[in-house]
């Protein structure tokens, strides 16, 4: 007796699909149409990670407010993206112990202890930003951005 397989989950980034039909009970065709599946249930949707997460503009904002160089927001970048100081060092074809030096450099400037706490310094600066008036950065929040968060008064 074989045993029933599970499907495997797709691949990181591949798109996954399903099948979707109509009640038997509906007297219009069954159509049957492949289309991505973006949120489904027990599973949260998919979002943009790493450097994605903020717009080109708002990695400015935030280089800009923190008042990090163009060498150390790329290494920001490369910290967000989860690569190892190899290779952010490969990707800006520079010394892995230089990577290391602005890392420790970085985590001084911002008063952080470590990756976590920079990439959480580095979203608070954001809020921080979409909070300002007259910014042209959309909030992290929909609730904020319809005027139902209780921290907008503050």
């Amino acid at each position: 007796m074989a045993k029933k397989q599970k499907p495997k989950p797709p691949a990181r980034g591949e798109e996954e699909s399903v099948s979707l039909r109509l009640p038997a009970n509906t007297s219009a065709p069954i159509p049957t149409k492949q289309v991505p599946i973006l949120c489904r249930p027990n599973r949260p949707p998919r979002c943009p990670l790493g450097t994605d997460m903020f717009s080109n503009q708002a990695w400015q904002e935030i280089a800009r407010s923190l008042r990090l160089s163009g060498q150390e927001i790329q290494i920001v970048h490369g910290m967000f993206d989860d690569h190892t100081e190899a290779a952010i060092a490969a990707n800006l074809k520079i010394s892995p112990h230089t990577v290391h030096t602005h890392c420790e450099r970085l985590y001084r400037k911002l008063g952080v202890s470590g990756r976590v706490k920079l990439a959480l310094r580095v979203m608070n600066e954001y809020i921080v930003l979409t909070r300002a008036t007259g910014t042209f950065l959309p909030p992290l929040c929909a609730n904020f951005a319809a005027g139902r968060c209780p921290l907008r008064a503050t």
